[in-house]
């Protein structure tokens, strides 16, 4: 099926025909060399050729730029009094709505990247600010691989006024930029692209000039739906492919590139799952709270998040192991017996085989009786932290007048083992699920 003329209008966060804002500003439709930036070459890969240059040709992200939301009110205000922090997932639109803002902002643009840049250039930036007679934004892309030093080289410029920023990250900024950093700054957070958005982007790549529109490419029912299944929310993966696969794809008889999902599958790769280091921490986290929570098919599911963003076998079964006595605990003494032996079998065989003896312990786990009882020891930890000068009982003591229980009956005396100063104490208190049940009735049987 031939794909005739596109309109990309319909899932615009800003709509196409929104010329004037409600402040009766008119969306800036400056072009980026308004930033003194050099015109994307056309032999840029296509994600770059595409980078949207106005408002309104911006997918994505309502909740921040949709009628009344607090991006939009910002823009709305035709000024920037504070710096930003725009934090999401690979090809969500980071940099582009940063470049945006600078020029509905009408601001002059200084790039930096925390890979390559420090201090140094940091200066040259602030030098150059000093010079213009209209704001500076300065946009520092990966800006969780600032150090503290580097981080501390911006606050003076932000709080003068010099620079605003727009930062762009993967990670948290939370737990990545240092508070004071924080303070300075308001951080949103963007969503990756629906499916249907990424088709919005795709579509508007096959028909514009700019991107593959003078290939004419004929496409086959469902092919950019498949690009965007691939594409897993990146724009920019979803246009990589795209182009990838137009410039292999077999010609008609008029010289126009057909693609079909057959030739789509056939030549593309699979996209590598996404999993940052944020992803490594979130998902760890949902694996044990699933597990704790007695959730099977939720627990199942964020372990293949993890084996599939590539964790390594030994620190999933050292999370395991973990939970088998967090979580468990003498609930099933057996747990942690069980979890071990699948844990030792992951590790001896590898991937891909170990995903069986994982899933094993976790479903093993995740429905075994709960407790949490053994807890306790932490309150023991840190009574004994306080009352370290404590002597042990002499009696207790090496030499001491130790009179051994199993010399009596039942192979028990009742007699209390603390220091008499810390008598009464109470670390441990059974569950009441499980094996706790028995445990809690011998402990009945044998001081009350």
């Amino acid at each position: 099926m031939g794909l005739g003329p596109l309109r990309c209008t319909a899932l615009l966060c800003i709509p196409q025909d929104l010329e004037v804002l409600e402040t009766g500003r008119e969306y800036s439709r400056v072009q980026l060399d308004f930033f003194e930036s050099e015109p994307t070459p056309k032999s840029a890969p296509l994600a770059a050729r595409m980078r949207p240059t106005e408002m309104p040709l911006y997918v994505g992200q309502s909740h921040l730029l949709g009628p009344g939301q607090p991006l939009r009110r910002l823009l709305e205000s035709g000024q920037l009094n504070t710096s930003l922090l725009f934090w999401g997932p690979p090809g969500c639109g980071k940099t582009t709505l940063a470049h945006l803002v600078a020029a509905q902002l009408k601001m002059a643009w200084e790039n930096l990247s925390a890979v390559d840049s420090g201090v140094k250039e940091l200066r040259a930036v602030a030098d150059r600010a000093r010079q213009r007679p209209q704001k500076t934004l300065v946009f520092i892309d990966e800006i969780h691989r600032y150090s503290k030093t580097q981080q501390d080289a911006l606050l003076p410029h932000l709080e003068s006024g010099l620079l605003q920023l727009i930062g762009a990250t993967t990670e948290s900024p939370y737990s990545s930029l240092s508070p004071a950093l924080m303070s300075r700054c308001k951080a949103y957070r963007l969503r990756s692209l629906e499916p249907a958005q990424l088709i919005s982007v795709l579509e508007r790549a096959c028909s514009d000039e700019g991107g593959l529109g003078k290939l004419q490419p004929q496409l086959q029912d469902q092919v950019l739906e498949r690009l965007a299944q691939l594409a897993r929310g990146d724009a920019r993966v979803a246009l990589g492919l795209l182009e990838q696969a137009l410039l292999s794809a077999p010609l008609d008889a008029e010289g126009r590139p057909t693609l079909s999902t057959e030739w789509v599958d056939a030549q593309l790769p699979e996209v590598p799952a996404r999993y940052t280091e944020s992803d490594h921490h979130a998902c760890t986290s949902a694996l044990i709270k699933s597990i704790r929570g007695s959730d099977t098919q939720a627990a199942l599911y964020w372990l293949g998040r993890m084996v599939a963003g590539g964790e390594a076998v030994d620190y999933i079964a050292r999370r395991l192991r973990i939970s088998a006595s967090e979580d468990v605990g003498l609930a099933d003494p057996q747990a942690i017996i069980h979890t071990q032996a699948c844990c030792a079998a992951a590790e001896a065989v590898g991937y891909p085989e170990a995903r069986y003896a994982l899933a094993q312990a976790t479903v093993y786990l995740s429905l075994a009786p709960k407790s949490d009882s053994l807890g306790g020891f932490f309150a023991a930890e840190e009574k004994a932290r306080q009352t370290d000068r404590l002597e042990v009982p002499r009696w207790l003591a090496p030499g001491g007048d130790y009179i051994n229980p199993h010399r009596e009956p039942m192979h028990f005396r009742q007699v209390r083992h603390l220091p008499q100063q810390l008598e009464g104490e109470r670390f441990y208190v059974p569950g009441e699920l499980g094996y706790e049940i028995k445990l809690a009735q011998r402990l009945q049987q044998l001081w009350e």
